[in-house]
């Protein structure tokens, strides 16, 4: 009986620790994308508490367009996502050189940000 009342107990607070997860997921976080004239940074905000999640430097960019374009001409590229579950605006990839190869970035941009992007991308 013990045993039983202990895997109740841990299933218990596994499914309320997902269940948490999930809410602070869709309702809670919120992402930013800040544009400077030499980087783009992405920052994941939670409440009011605001964390850096990646600087993309824009000397660095090789694509910008649809998700699923990045993904066939990036199959093996490192995703970092940046993107809203109830966001209304269309996701934007964005690769860019690292370090550690080619990254893309997964972002709802506006259209004043998707355009400028681009823009930087023609005029390299």
């Amino acid at each position: 009986a013990l045993v039983v009342y202990s895997a109740a107990c841990v299933g218990f607070w596994a499914l309320g620790g997902l269940i948490a997860l999930w809410v602070l997921r869709v309702y809670v976080v919120k992402f930013s994308y800040e544009l400077g004239q030499d980087v783009l940074q992405l920052n994941r905000s939670y409440g009011k508490r605001k964390r850096h999640i990646e600087d993309v430097y824009l000397s660095q960019l090789v694509f910008v367009g649809e998700p699923a374009a990045a993904k066939k001409k990036y199959p093996d590229a490192r995703r970092v996502r940046a993107i809203h579950a109830r966001g209304t605006d269309p996701v934007l990839a964005v690769a860019y050189k690292s370090a550690q190869g080619v990254r893309v970035a997964l972002i709802q941009a506006n259209e004043e940000l998707r355009a400028r992007l681009i823009e930087r991308l023609r005029g390299k």
